[in-house]
């Protein structure tokens, strides 16, 4: 999983958009009287000095041992927060990034061969591996954190946290990609944060978050986003909200595909293994981490491609334990994190009633651009302004109105945007889609020939297989039980199978 892809590909831009309608300004406080934010149309505003922040290196104690050395790993933060959360009591509420990417990581992986005429057996090679590119934060030292978090929020009265997650960079242990270790590392950032996890500094001292309200809000793209769900399914305690921007919701949807080994975007040969080694770096890969990076290799399955407790494991497709609010970004043209990602998790959202909000654009695997948005009400906000009046309302308590507007932002295929009160539209409806001639599509009625066949998923409920249409007759010993059966049959003759929450078709292969 290079970086050159899996973080996002653009920035929105931090201005832009005219505020038609907002909120009467908060005056700025005496120079002498306590430091506090300054509101202005529903937003924070800049008025502490960024080349003052505190900027800090604190090491979190996670419950993980993920390389087995009998001592907890640890997982490296770096903080940036206002001088005056030190010097005035200021307590303040964190944005918290968490990432795989921060540094060291293995930018030659070798990638499993593609090769028709080769087995998935025959291991791993070269011929797939890519360089690093841009975006990976390389080992010296810089003048303030990278990206631009800590740039535009420290400034508005937050701190900023970037952690690196476990197995990767500066922290301890072994990567695990995706699984509950990476989850409960990352969980642990807000267990400290909020006094209930260890930490110490480089020289071994104790170190607490005493400057914070304990307020926690996640957000990243691509994989960085991905974390933010994983977190939020443990229904933690400080976490108030998320907001994942082109976010994975299960990686077993990112690597398979109708019981196939895919690829994301167009990198052939990469899975869930050269992921791991590529965020562990080769020392850890090739060294103490080598027997959990030859379990994943194991587990993961190229050769039947079935759902399993280990795909499982990072199916972060249930929503009953999240307290935090979540705010969906994602691109429509996203061949990377594909839409199903976020459309899952959407479903989920809205079946356990989590405060939520969607922006979905035309781009693809990237943030949204930087145009305004006019609301039915007539107020115009870009979506950097939208993010920051968020966070404002979840982690600040700024009333500002952002959770009367509509739940969902769409920007259609003409570039224009439309909002609606909710998403799916309430007006909206399913319609059946099947294959037909080759190439094309129809809502009409088809019958599946034997030059043509169709696959379908079997129930996700269970380590699953896909299997051709034809395993919808009567089930006999030589099929396993995980295929579709006749009770689960769609159609009167038997031939299509409707198995799973959101059944897809495909044309096997020929």
């Amino acid at each position: 999983m290079p970086q050159a892809r899996h973080l996002l590909l653009a920035s929105a831009a931090v201005t832009g958009g005219l505020v038609l309608a907002a909120p009467a300004t908060v005056a700025a406080a005496p120079a002498d009287a306590p430091p506090t934010i300054v509101v202005e149309n529903g937003m924070t505003q800049p008025v502490f000095s960024f080349a003052d922040a505190i900027e800090e290196r604190v090491y979190v104690e996670t419950p993980l041992d993920t390389n087995h050395d009998g001592r907890r790993d640890r997982v490296a933060i770096d903080i940036s927060r206002p001088r005056e959360t030190a010097t005035a009591g200021f307590k303040v509420p964190v944005i918290f990034e968490h990432s795989p990417y921060r540094k060291n990581v293995w930018g030659d992986v070798p990638y499993h061969s593609v090769l028709v005429d080769e087995l998935p057996q025959n291991g791993p090679g070269r011929s797939g591996a890519r360089s690093t590119g841009a975006g990976v934060q390389s080992a010296e030292a810089k003048a303030n954190l990278p990206g631009s978090l800590d740039d535009y929020y420290v400034p508005r009265g937050y701190a900023v946290v970037l952690g690196q997650s476990v197995g990767t960079a500066d922290s301890d242990g072994c990567s695990t990609s995706g699984d509950a270790a990476e989850t409960l590392g990352t969980k642990a950032v807000i267990d400290w944060l909020n006094g209930r996890a260890r930490g110490w500094d480089a020289s071994g001292a104790p170190v607490t978050a005493g400057w914070t309200t304990g307020a926690v809000g996640m957000t990243g793209g691509s994989y960085n986003g991905t974390l933010p769900n994983q977190v939020a399914t443990t229904g933690v305690e400080g976490l108030k909200t998320i907001i994942p921007v082109a976010a994975i919701s299960s990686w077993y949807d990112y690597y398979r595909a109708n019981g196939l080994v895919v690829a994301p975007g167009t990198y052939q040969g990469e899975d869930l293994d050269v992921l791991a080694k590529f965020t562990a770096g080769q020392a850890r890969s090739e060294g103490d981490c080598a027997d959990e990076m030859a379990a994943i290799t194991g587990r993961q399955d190229r050769v039947t491609g079935d759902y399993s407790r280990f795909w499982a494991e990072r199916d972060y497709l249930d929503a009953r334990k999240v307290k935090a609010s979540v705010f969906v970004v994602h691109g429509l043209n996203d061949w990377n994190v594909k839409t199903e990602h976020f459309a899952g998790w959407w479903d989920q959202l809205s079946k356990w009633h989590v405060p939520r909000k969607i922006w979905l654009h035309q781009g693809g695997h990237s943030n949204p651009s930087s145009a305004p948005v006019t609301l039915p009400n007539g107020q115009t906000w870009t979506y950097k302004q939208t993010e920051n009046r968020w966070f404002d309302y979840w982690l600040w308590g700024v009333r500002n109105g952002v959770m009367s507007e509509p739940t969902a932002v769409v920007q259609r295929e003409n570039a224009a945007y439309t909002t609606y009160r909710n998403w799916p539209d309430p007006g909206a409806r399913d319609v059946a889609v099947r294959l037909a001639a080759p190439g094309s599509l129809t809502t009409g009625k088809t019958r599946a020939t034997p030059s043509s066949p169709l696959w379908t998923r079997a129930a996700r409920s269970t380590p699953t297989s896909w299997s051709p249409t034809r395993t919808c007759r009567a089930p006999t010993a030589s099929r396993t039980p995980h295929r579709c059966s006749p009770a689960t049959c769609a159609s009167p003759d038997g031939r299509r199978c409707g198995c799973g929450w959101r059944s897809t078709t495909s044309r096997a292969p020929t």
